[in-house]
């Protein structure tokens, strides 16, 4: 099954779905996602001609996320509140206290779900991390 998407960036993208497998396809990336039976694993592919840098939108209320070489960091999500993300290496992480920004208040709230930050390299590996609540 194809389906024709357009993404925050505006960008449009095609979504195959397979057996056990959905790929997203679009001029700047391939992302695949196989299914199994306790999970799924993500593949992605940066299509030639991409930027080094890769800004990576937090939610609408926030600005950019800065990638550094062992972090990133979110400049002002919420006036003196930085938000560091701590790289853990490659695959899954056991999550410590994960906390999301809430818009109503327009503070920070403790959530048993949590949020899960991905970075992906340019060879297609997968970082995941922790994120860590830091006041200025």
């Amino acid at each position: 099954m194809f389906c024709d998407l357009t993404d925050e960036r505006e960008e449009s993208f095609t979504m195959e779905v397979l057996d056990k497998k959905i790929i997203f396809s679009s001029p700047s990336f391939k992302k695949t996602y196989t299914f199994f039976e306790h999970g799924f694993n993500v593949q992605w592919e940066k299509v030639e001609g991409l930027p080094e840098k890769v800004i990576i939108p937090l939610a609408t209320y926030s600005k950019d996320i800065e990638i550094q070489e062992d972090l990133i960091r979110v400049k002002q999500a919420y006036g003196n509140i930085t938000i560091e993300i701590e790289f853990d290496g490659f695959g899954d992480v056991e999550m410590e206290d994960i906390y999301t920004i809430t818009s109503s208040e327009g503070g920070l709230e403790k959530t048993k779900q949590g949020v899960m930050f991905t970075l992906y390299t340019e060879h297609g590996g997968v970082l995941s991390s922790r994120l860590r609540i830091i006041k200025e």
